[in-house]
């Protein structure tokens, strides 16, 4: 595993699990546990006690950018050298030999994590649908789903710009590794989120059920 899929469960869990009716379900819990794990095994969590003591304190030092401000200098040397490189190619007038700031660099971060999290948002709308759609709808969904193909296939420089800004080396962390030493959850989403929808529909049908009866 690598900063790449910290980014994706990050999106994952802001987009539907972090949804105040589901915050508290098993899913959500399992999920942010992934998170924490694999921030704290990329060298992403706060160094602060007191942040350390709160899960959802950690996961806003890392969504804020705040983790940029923290690290030293040099390791960002490869986002700087990108961004001269592409400023001189398409303003060649400009001059920009500055050695960008954290502050800046945590900027870059907070606007392009943002932007990527509204593309999600866009790309991936049916993503966490608990029931299965009309004909009707499912005609929408699929005229839908042609241009969230076309942008997905145009995601690569952000992504790997977001990459680079979570983890300069691009380490690759086995889940074995992850498991082992950073208590990484070894349960499988597919059937959690099965087993969690599942019973949210048979308790969403006993409850209509309910409300016809007193009718």
């Amino acid at each position: 595993m690598t900063a790449k899929n910290l980014l994706t469960k990050l999106f994952d869990y802001q987009y539907l699990w972090a949804l105040p009716q589901q915050v508290n379900s098993r899913p959500a819990i399992i999920r942010r546990k992934q998170i924490e794990s694999l921030q704290e095994a990329l060298g992403l969590s706060p160094k602060s006690i007191n942040e350390q003591l709160n899960s959802s304190a950690a996961m806003e030092y890392l969504i804020s950018g705040k983790f940029l401000l923290d690290r030293p200098v040099e390791r960002n040397q490869e986002i700087s050298d990108r961004i001269a490189i592409m400023i001189k190619q398409l303003f060649p007038d400009i001059p920009y030999e500055k050695e960008i700031e954290p502050r800046s660099i945590k900027s870059i971060f907070n606007d392009l994590f943002n932007f990527r999290f509204e593309i999600y948002k866009i790309a991936y709308p049916n993503s966490g649908a608990l029931e299965l759609p009309s004909p009707e709808l499912l005609y929408s969904q699929l005229l839908q789903s042609q241009l969230q193909e076309m942008i997905k296939k145009h995601l690569g420089e952000i992504d790997e710009t977001l990459w680079i800004l979570l983890d300069p080396e691009k380490q690759t962390l086995s889940k074995q590794a992850l498991v082992e030493n950073y208590g990484y959850p070894e349960e499988d989403l597919n059937i959690v989120d099965h087993e969690w929808r599942t019973g949210y529909l048979e308790l969403n049908a006993n409850h209509q059920s309910a409300m016809q009866k007193e009718e």
